[in-house]
């Protein structure tokens, strides 16, 4: 009969384990605590245990179902992650320490400087009417010089000019005679040369002067018996206006007074000495034409033009004629000169300020004393053996000393007829460019080398 006993107490050393479940224990312990939160939980099995059948033969022991541990907290799952950040920021925190340490001893072992050099302002100095020598033509060396050979040639041109403006001029003075009346009984002695004057339409003063001189006698009384008859000494005196023009004509009876050369002025109205006149004329204008200052130059810009132009026509015959070609830019003098009115002489004939009455033209002359270079090559060539007499001669006047990084520039020449002149300028060698030359470099390394800091 079976029987329905309660099943016996299962001890440890009873219990037996698969392998499979003996290589997952020996693993457990091997895992990191990481690895450990990492792992789902299986939710506990809760197994009823089969009864067993109570027979003759001897019991067994009976393999006890696998308990798992309960489900981790989300509090217990985060202990190991916390504690894994804090590992590996001190880790960092180590690196970085160790990294500023190594910075710092390589500052030390390793020591350099770095040197800032201001490069000083290179000025530009003017170089003014530099003398360049002439060599000739035929000459095999030219060192410092410029190969060419002067030539000159002496121009005039002429050109009619007309005055179109005419001016009306005072031609002819007015003149007259004049009657003096002497109330007095003693003469009165006019000298030639007294100025007598007139009062013109506008209360302007007409002056006039007396021809010869003239003595008015003195009055003279009769009597008659029953009357007393006195008789002014009178007197005619020719007078002529000091200026010429209509504008001296006067209408009868304006004369007022007369100055006595050296003496006194008389007044002539109402005085012992009267004059009476009739009206004086005589005085005229008429239109003039007086060449101007105005009038030359009109015809002047197109006469220089047509002496430059004859000029070069002629230098470079003389160039041809030497087998030569002529330099245009050495031409003297230079347009420029001529638009200034310089390098030329002028002739007018008649002078400036002649009034012309019969004709209204005049003769314009210009004329100047031409020179240039003539040389062998091109005006390309010609400027090279420029730069290089100018680069020469700035060597040998110790203005230019090479290895320097300064450099000669031609801004201009100009040739005076006698002597070949360039204007230019010693500045920075643009080759150079800002940095330091090797010798100054090497003396400044050796300057610092082995110096401290401070």
């Amino acid at each position: 009969r079976e029987s329905s006993a309660q099943p016996p107490r299962v001890r440890p050393e009873d219990i037996q384990l698969s392998a499979e479940e003996t290589t997952r224990a020996n693993q457990i312990g091997q895992r990191s605590e990481t690895e450990r939160a990492k792992r789902p939980t299986r939710p506990p099995q809760h197994t009823t245990p089969t009864p067993t059948a109570t027979t003759d033969t001897a019991e067994r022991p009976r393999r006890l179902p696998t308990r798992t541990p309960p489900p981790a907290t989300p509090k217990a799952a985060a202990r190991p992650a916390n504690r894994t950040l804090s590992r590996l920021s001190w880790s960092l925190l180590g690196i970085l320490l160790i990294t500023l340490i190594a910075f710092g001893i390589f500052l030390v072992v390793t020591r350099s400087v770095t040197i800032v050099v201001r490069l000083p302002a290179r000025e530009t100095v003017p170089i003014n009417g530099l003398v360049i020598p002439l060599s000739p033509v035929a000459a095999t060396t030219a060192q410092g010089a410029v190969v060419a050979e002067p030539i000159s040639t002496t121009v005039a041109i002429s050109r009619s000019g007309e005055v179109t403006e005419g001016v009306l001029t005072p031609v002819e003075s007015a003149s007259g005679v004049i009657t003096l009346r002497n109330l007095n009984m003693q003469p009165i002695t006019i000298p030639a040369g007294s100025e007598f004057i007139a009062i013109g339409p506008n209360n302007q003063p007409i002056p006039f002067i007396s021809n010869v001189e003239v003595t008015v006698p003195g009055a003279v009384t009769s009597n008659l018996g029953n009357q007393i008859i006195t008789t002014l000494g009178e007197a005619q005196v020719p007078i002529t206006a000091r200026s010429p023009g209509s504008a001296s004509n006067i209408p009868a009876n304006s004369i007022r007074e007369v100055r006595i050369p050296g003496g006194p002025t008389i007044t002539l109205t109402g005085g012992i000495l009267t004059v009476v006149h009739d009206a004086i004329g005589g005085g005229t204008d008429e239109e003039v034409f007086v060449i101007k200052e105005s009038d030359v130059r009109r015809y002047l810009a197109e006469v220089l033009t047509s002496l430059d132009q004859e000029a070069r026509r002629q230098l470079d015959g003389l160039a041809l004629a030497r087998n030569l070609r002529l330099e245009p830019t050495t031409v003297s003098p230079s347009r420029a000169e001529l638009e200034q009115l310089a390098g030329f002489e002028q002739i007018v004939d008649p002078p400036i300020g002649t009034s012309l009455r019969n004709t209204r033209l005049f003769t314009l002359t210009v004329q100047a004393r031409y020179s240039g270079l003539a040389i062998a090559g091109d005006s390309a060539q010609f400027q090279r053996q420029l730069a290089d007499a100018f680069n020469s001669q700035l060597i040998q006047n110790g203005q230019l000393r090479p290895g320097d990084c300064r450099a000669a520039f031609v801004r201009g020449w100009r040739w005076d007829g006698s002597t070949l002149r360039i204007d230019g300028e010693v500045g920075p060698d643009p080759a150079c460019g800002n940095e330091l030359d090797p010798a100054t470099r090497a003396a400044i390394q050796n300057a610092v080398l082995g110096r401290s800091r401070a």
